[in-house]
C-alpha cells in the first residue's frame, strides 16, 4: 500500500510524479475525496486522468464534513463505488482510527471479500 499524498500529479523529483510510481508498481488505485469548493472538479480530473491511463481504480473514499451534492455528482459521473466515508476531526489518534476502521468494515466488505 502506498499513499499518494498530495495527488497523482505530484513531483516525486525532477522527472516522475506520483503517478508514475503507482504505474511502476502496478498498484490500484482508491481515490480521496476531500468535500470542499472544487472538489467536484478536481475529483473528475483525477479520475478522468487514471481512466486515460486504464489504471485499476477501486472506487472512491470521501473525506471531511458531508456535502451531499458533491458526493452525489462525484458518484454520478464517475461511476465508482463509493468505498466510505471518513468523519472530519481535528485529531487523528489511535481512537479516531479505530473508529473509522469500524465504521467503514461494512461498506468496504460489500466489495471485497473481507
Amino acid at each position: 500500500m502506498v499513499e499518494g499524498a498530495g495527488g497523482l500529479l505530484v513531483p516525486l523529483n525532477d522527472e516522475l510524479v506520483m503517478y508514475d510510481l503507482i504505474d511502476y508498481l502496478k498498484l490500484s488505485v482508491v481515490v480521496v475525496i476531500r468535500n470542499y469548493l472544487g472538489s467536484i472538479n478536481h475529483a473528475l480530473l483525477t479520475c478522468q486522468f487514471l481512466e486515460e491511463r486504464n489504471a485499476d481504480v477501486l472506487g472512491i473514499i470521501f473525506s471531511g464534513s458531508n456535502h451531499y451534492d458533491n458526493e452525489q455528482s462525484i458518484e454520478h459521473f464517475t461511476q465508482l463505488p463509493v468505498l466510505g466515508k471518513l468523519d472530519e476531526t481535528k485529531v487523528v489518534d489511535k481512537l479516531y482510527i479505530q473508529q473509522q476502521a469500524q465504521k467503514m468494515k461494512a461498506t468496504l466488505s460489500m466489495h471485497f471479500d473481507l
